[in-house]
Parts: structure tokens; C-alpha cells; sequence
């Protein structure tokens, strides 16, 4: 964490700096996956996990299915040479010994269930038609289950193929229809939702009173951000309780999460641990919420806020 120790003397020659900082933070979104998964909603996370597991899942049969037939191809081609061999040769149980050591091969074990069914009526001169149509449904078993065995799977690949164009269909819908919402919303208001903002400005006690939130909102307005407020703020009624951030409030994973006058309780930290960078404004050195911030400034807050916005309208 990087802390400068801002006093009035020298604050204007850092302010540049940081307002160029701040407004390359407020560019716009990040397109990486973290980030991504960070400004969904819990409607698209359950449709990233559920496309996820579909696709997992799809690849474990391809697989499975990839090497049942590599290792059946390899056995059948080794076994029909040797049972044909075999057969020339009369030896029935020969053939039979053949065809269970290439278990893996359905070749073998089609022709296994056949031969078993010749060596239990070879001594016989005459077979009832009993026998033969048993022997044959025997048979039509053994290829049943053969069959069965290599379609293993397929039919859920056929199912996940059908339906996860829908699913996918359902979370662009969803997003298209929280997109609109959210611009409607900040039309209507003028407000950015604090859940869906890139970038929140927070206050806390150390703003000493409602009446000073204006240079919070100022601020906001120029980083096109929404602002929020510690427990005790909302508690005090300073704020709107639908703007507490904290584990019982709103919690928020901006691009960019500016704490002012925030002392850092563990409630609070729980609510913007999320956040993909923090920067601390506050007087006292030892607020806990320094330890958390990715960036802060040791400063008054009513001396650093104002010409931390006039900087920011100066570097646009």
C-alpha cells in the first residue's frame, strides 16, 4: 500500500497526479474475466455456473467416450485375427479364452456371448426351436448392452446441446433487461445504483454531519460514481440506508472504492473486500482501513476532497 502524508503546503503538487490516476480508474470497465464475474449479478453467475458445469460435464463424456472407443479399436483389431485363427483351427474354447482377455474390445464381447452359446449345443445333433430362439435373444442382449455401453453418455451430450443455447439465451436476456433497468434508473434519478457502479465514493464519520456531503457528491459526479456511506452514517440518518455498504448493507466490488473518513470497521472491510483497488482518505495515520487500502492519503478530508475534484475538472 502506497500512503502519502498530505499536508496543505504540498498537496496541490500531488493532486495532478492523483486526479490523472483516478480518472484512468473511472476510464470505464474492465473486460477480464475476474472483473467480469465481479460486476454480475447473482441471476448471471447462475448462469456462468451452470454453462460451466454443462461444459465440464460435456468435455468428461468426450473423453470417457475418446478413450473407451481408442482402447475397443485397439483390442478388436488384435482380436479378430486370433479368434479367426482359433476358429480355423476348431478350438472353441481357445477363442473363448481369446475374446475374455480383450475385454474392452465390443467386438469380443458380441462374439464371447456367441461362441459361449455354440459350446453349450455343439455335442447336440438336434436342437429344439426353444434353444435356438433362447440362444438367439441371448444374443440380441449381449448387443443391446454392447450398444448401450457405446452410447453411454450421449444421450446427456444430446440434452446439454439442446438446452444450452436456452440457458445461455436466458442470461443475455436477463442482462439485457438489468441493463436497461439500471439505465433507466440513473435517467429517472440521476443516480448511479451503488450494487452496479464501477466506482463508489464512501463516507463516513469523519465527514462530521450530513451537511457536508456535498463535496462527496461533487466528487462522485465527477467520476461519474455513485456514493455510499459506513453503518454508523446510515444509523445516524446522515444518509439513506440503501447507500450503508458494509457485511449488513450493500456490498459493492467496484473498479475503483474511495473511502473518506472511513475508519475501517471488520462489518465494513466485509462489504468492499471486493473491490479491485481501495484508496483511503483520512486524517488519522492509524485507521485500520489503511491496512486494507491499496493506495492513501493522510489528510484532512476537507481540505484533500475539494482539490482532489478540482484537479479531477482540470486533468479532463
Amino acid at each position: 500500500m502506497f500512503v502519502d502524508h498530505v499536508a496543505t503546503s504540498h498537496l496541490v503538487g500531488h493532486l495532478h497526479t492523483t486526479a490523472t490516476w483516478l480518472l484512468q480508474e473511472a476510464a470505464g470497465p474492465q473486460w477480464d474475466p475476474i472483473s467480469l464475474w465481479k460486476q454480475m449479478g447473482w441471476v448471471a453467475r447462475t448462469v456462468v455456473i451452470i454453462l460451466f458445469i454443462m461444459s465440464g460435464w460435456s468435455f468428461g463424456v468426450m473423453i470417457d467416450r475418446w478413450m473407451a472407443f481408442n482402447a475397443a479399436r485397439k483390442q478388436s483389431r488384435a482380436f479378430a485375427p486370433a479368434v479367426a485363427g482359433a476358429l480355423r483351427d476348431g478350438k472353441i474354447d481357445e477363442a473363448i479364452k481369446v475374446a475374455e482377455r480383450n475385454k474392452r474390445s465390443h467386438l469380443a464381447k458380441v462374439v464371447t456371448a456367441g461362441l459361449m452359446e455354440f459350446r453349450a449345443h455343439q455335442d447336440s445333433s438336434d436342437i429344439p426351436g426353444e434353444t435356438i430362439e433362447a440362444s438367439k435373444r441371448a444374443l440380441e442382449r449381449t448387443e443391446a448392452i454392447v450398444h448401450a455401453e457405446l452410447k453411454r453418455g450421449l444421450g446427456g451430450l444430446a440434452t446439454i446441446g439442446s438446452t444450452a443455447p436456452f440457458v445461455g439465451l436466458f442470461g443475455t436476456v436477463m442482462g439485457i433487461l438489468n441493463a436497461f433497468k439500471g439505465i433507466s434508473t440513473e435517467k429517472a434519478t440521476g443516480e448511479i445504483l451503488l450494487p452496479e457502479a464501477d466506482i463508489v465514493v464512501s463516507g463516513g464519520r469523519g465527514m462530521k454531519g450530513p451537511e457536508h456531503w456535498g463535496i462527496l457528491e461533487e466528487l462522485a459526479k465527477e467520476l461519474h460514481a455513485a456514493t455510499g456511506c459506513s453503518k454508523p452514517v446510515s444509523d445516524m440518518n446522515w444518509r439513506p440506508h440503501h447507500e450503508h455498504v458494509g457485511q449488513t448493507g450493500v456490498k459493492v466490488a467496484p473498479q475503483l472504492y474511495i473511502a473518506v473518513g472511513i475508519s475501517g470497521a471488520i462489518q465494513h472491510l466485509a462489504g468492499v473486500n471486493s473491490s479491485k483497488c481501495i484508496v483511503v482518505i483520512n486524517k488519522d495515520p492509524e485507521a485500520p482501513f489503511f491496512k486494507a487500502a491499496d493506495y492513501g492519503i493522510v489528510g484532512d478530508a476537507f481540505d484533500v476532497v475539494p482539490k482532489l475534484t478540482a484537479a479531477i475538472k482540470a486533468a479532463k
